[in-house]
């Protein structure tokens, strides 16, 4: 009797979730674990007071990385049509040169310092070549996630560096190179970096899914769905980071030249979610849903 009446609570419960789930599909909602935040990047123009609304700050004044001197400008951060899908917009990050420091303008995005434990991912374009100008700079193109640094070696320091993409070679290499790095702290000066590095020695020019799930201890990098890393121990972040992208040029790489030369970034979409178990299929299919519902941009974490 204990038996039949326990199946029977089975069942119930089982229709009850079918049912609630059944609403919940009804209602143009797709069942979601976890809180996310998702931008098409369809803005007018780098002062578009809808970015700043949404939670981005365009980088502007002096700083670091790269070349003593740099400047960055609120100008080079557009967007941009895309030639390919009708009515859709591209973040376009321009860094130019023409190899002294003063004259180097870079490019940074970012978004609020929210994000820790679940997947990331975003539709980048990497160029191998300059859009205007001689080739040749070591230049850094970028998708990362990054707390502040509250003291030299901070131990509470975390940052994720999805994709650091160098064209003409850099740090080592002379070809071009994707590196994939987890932080567990640093210093300026002296300078002293605590991290795990993976990089891959070829050509990514093109359009691109890069995406990490960062949770139950480990990092996991992914390039097109392809597993290309895993990062665990001292190297998992502890806090809140914020999402950024960033175009710029390694310090003492730049060429002995004073002709000016413009490099470029594009990126298509930015998706986070707090759920780990998304793979690049469903990351892609998500995101067609979104612009299928004609939903441009959704932050949960507001």
């Amino acid at each position: 009797m204990a038996k039949q009446k326990s199946t029977s609570f089975a069942k119930i419960s089982l229709f009850l979730t079918l049912a609630l789930l059944g609403c919940a599909e009804e209602d143009g909602i797709t069942a979601q674990q976890g809180k996310i935040m998702f931008d098409d990047f369809n803005y007018e123009s780098s002062t578009d007071p809808i970015l700043g609304n949404f939670g981005w700050t365009v980088r502007t004044g002096r700083g670091g990385p790269g070349e003593s001197g740099t400047t960055w400008l609120e100008e080079n951060i557009d967007f941009i049509d895309d030639e390919v899908i009708p009515d859709n917009k591209l973040l376009r990050l321009t860094s130019t040169t023409n190899g002294a420091g003063r004259n180097t303008y870079q490019a940074e995005i970012y978004h609020p310092q929210t994000y820790l434990e679940g997947t990331y991912a975003a539709r980048i374009h990497f160029f191998d070549s300059p859009s205007e100008g001689i080739d040749g700079d070591e230049v850094n193109q970028t998708f990362f996630a990054i707390s502040t640094l509250d003291y030299p070696l901070d131990s509470n320091y975390s940052e994720l560096d999805f994709a650091e993409y160098l064209p003409n070679g850099g740090w080592g290499s002379g070809e071009p190179t994707f590196w994939m790095t987890s932080w567990e702290t640093y210093q300026n000066s002296p300078y002293i970096q605590d991290s795990k590095t993976d990089e891959i020695d070829e050509s990514f020019e093109g359009w691109h899914t890069v995406s990490a799930t960062v949770g139950n201890g480990e990092i996991k990098y992914y390039i097109d769905g392809i597993l290309r890393a895993t990062h665990d121990g001292e190297y998992f972040p502890e806090q809140d980071m914020s999402i950024t992208f960033n175009l710029w040029f390694i310090a003492g790489r730049l060429l002995d030249d004073t002709s000016t030369r413009s490099y470029q970034e594009l990126v298509d979409w930015v998706y986070f979610s707090e759920d780990l178990e998304i793979d690049h299929t469903q990351i892609e299919n998500k995101v067609t849903e979104l612009r299928q519902k004609d939903i441009i941009r959704i932050d949960d974490f507001k």
